[in-house]
């Protein structure tokens, strides 16, 4: 077909950054395939559907992205002979956002339960001389009634680690100490209240830890990462919740979540 407008210089930067996306999109669902593949042979397949999940969000975000771009494109040249690479922007999209929908679905499996106490003394334990060669002391504070409360591991294990390891980013250089606390709510909900001393968030930026990252066809750098907003999703799929709060010299992220009686708890 014959294109008869001539593009600014802003146009034709505006359409690399389209194909720069989809570019990225395409060659990430290529590399998450091959993780998928590689999963499943070692029986990891639950580590994986977490990834693709996160994943899945973060590439829906750059695919609205192009979508959006071509159909605006689309519109501004109708008569420019560019609507055929308008709608071969928009079918690629379109097919990108099936194959997020099939990740989705692959990661949509339950996991096995694990005592809530228990979890959280293997990550203290696991973590515990990493933080003291960085001068960081952990502490705890478990409520006894809860000795036998169980939920899904998965879940709450992503949540924790994401949560623990944020407190060790921002307090390695400086010391100082981690306290990890549990409380009986009623009968049936419990929460996790884990406390650093690492200075604490802006104001301004606490509001949006737990916004996913949106995508910035700039390159300009995003102000967080996904663990935070993952940690909600996988929360809110147990019935939990996540909230942060500065407190004191650091920053206190609190978990509240149902949880189950089980007699083989302890």
């Amino acid at each position: 077909y014959k294109v008869t407008h001539e593009f600014s210089n802003a146009e034709v930067e505006l359409l690399k950054s389209v194909a720069e996306s989809l570019s990225v999109v395409m060659k990430t669902m290529d590399r998450l395939s091959t993780l998928q593949t590689r999963a499943m042979e070692a029986k990891r397949t639950r580590r994986v559907q977490i990834l693709s999940r996160g994943l899945a969000h973060a590439l829906r975000a750059r695919t609205l992205v192009i979508l959006s771009t071509a159909n605006s494109l689309k519109k501004s040249y109708a008569d420019d002979g560019i609507e055929a690479s308008c709608d071969l922007f928009s079918q690629e999209a379109e097919k990108i956002e099936q194959l997020l929908n099939s990740l989705d679905s692959f990661a949509s499996d339950s996991s096995e339960l694990c005592n809530v106490h228990g979890l959280l003394n293997a990550f203290i334990d696991l973590n515990s001389t990493l933080f003291a060669d960085k001068k960081i002391s952990l502490q705890k504070d478990f409520d006894r009634s809860l000795v036998s409360a169980w939920q899904r591991r998965t879940e709450l294990m992503f949540a924790i680690d994401t949560i623990i390891n944020n407190a060790f980013n921002a307090m390695e250089d400086v010391g100082g100490k981690v306290h990890v606390a549990t409380r009986k709510l009623d009968e049936n909900r419990m929460s996790i209240e884990i406390s650093d001393s690492g200075g604490g968030v802006s104001e301004d930026h606490l509001a949006f830890l737990f916004n996913w990252p949106e995508p910035d066809i700039t390159g300009g750098p995003n102000i967080h990462g996904v663990g935070l907003p993952m940690s909600r999703e996988l929360l809110s799929e147990i019935g939990g919740s996540i909230s942060v709060s500065n407190v004191e010299s650091g920053l206190l992220v609190a978990i509240e979540i149902p949880y189950i009686s089980h007699s083989n708890g302890s």
